[in-house]
């Protein structure tokens, strides 16, 4: 799994990983 992020100034973002159901999810906060 590849995840590409933009870098912005502007914003600060954060990626959590979760392991739910021997699955893994990414969710990416941005402020």
């Amino acid at each position: 799994m590849k995840l590409r992020l933009q870098k912005q100034a502007s914003r600060s973002c954060v990626v959590q990983g979760a392991h739910h159901d021997k699955m893994v999810i990414y969710d990416v906060i941005c402020i």
